[in-house]
């Protein structure tokens, strides 16, 4: 089991990369966009995992491979923190604070609609 979740892992963290790139490369904002996008879908994929598992009885595997090693490899905290500290050093604060805060806010609801929409399948 822990090579499939080191497998799951890395696929997460290449996607997170490529995406944050492609986000990125086409927008002009300061605020790390990529990022929030990444954390919020992240978080919406580990909401309907976890519901499928609590529900409907999908295998602890599946949850461990899905949640502990693509969306733990996909989604970034560190990253998170590195973004709004460098926010921080510029004097950037209420950007920082937006940042951080629409993460966990936005990201929470993901996860709350994932967790009802694996009910309803």
């Amino acid at each position: 089991m822990i090579a499939i979740i080191a497998i799951c892992g890395a696929i997460g963290s290449i996607a997170r990369y490529e995406l944050d790139q492609f986000i990125t490369d086409r927008t002009r904002s300061e605020m790390p966009i990529g990022i929030l996008v990444i954390n919020v879908s992240g978080s919406l994929i580990l909401g309907v995992f976890v519901g499928l598992q609590l529900r409907h009885g999908l295998s602890n595997n599946i949850e461990l491979a899905v949640g502990t090693g693509l969306c733990g490899g996909f989604t970034t905290f560190s990253s998170l923190m590195y973004e709004s500290t460098q926010l921080a050093q510029v004097g950037a604060y209420q950007r920082a604070m937006g940042i951080l805060s629409l993460n966990m806010i936005v990201g929470g609801i993901a996860a709350a609609i994932g967790l009802a929409v694996s009910g309803a399948l």
